[in-house]
């Protein structure tokens, strides 16, 4: 599903294509309570969508040094595994743009992969002055 450009409206003058790309790096907080299966499902989630991890471990890495260090690490989302983070860590991670996703680990690809891409709307018109155009493969 997240490989293919589809288009739903299948209209005759307009294309109008949704895909998805990989983000370019995400990190990976693992919590207090994260099970190994779930930290799997996550390494396997971005392998497949292409996605470099960047990991924080809480036994590792602190709260309060994982804040220090959100603004500089370049990613667009945060996947938890495990316990909740901290408020402050939230509000460090939103001030940073760095959206946390913190909802429970989904066995099913095509929902837990939501997280791991972006999805692009593309329009393209397929007429000009009221004649229609050939599209691209016709």
């Amino acid at each position: 599903h997240f490989a293919l450009e589809h288009d739903p409206t299948a209209l005759f003058c307009e294309a109008n294509v949704f895909r998805y790309r990989p983000l370019p790096s995400m990190l990976l907080r693992i919590q207090t309570g994260a099970s190994e299966a779930h930290i799997g499902l996550v390494r396997k989630a971005a392998t497949v969508a292409g996605v470099e991890l960047i990991e924080s471990v809480v036994d590792v890495e602190s709260e309060e040094q994982l804040m220090a260090r959100i603004p500089a690490l370049g990613v667009e989302r945060m996947r938890v595994v495990g316990e909740a983070v901290s408020p402050e860590l939230r509000v460090v991670a939103n001030a940073a743009a760095v959206h946390v996703a913190d909802q429970p680990v989904c066995g099913i690809g095509r929902i837990e992969l939501l997280h791991y891409v972006r999805e692009q709307a593309v329009s393209r018109t397929l007429h000009r002055f009221g004649n229609l155009i050939a599209a691209e493969g016709s």
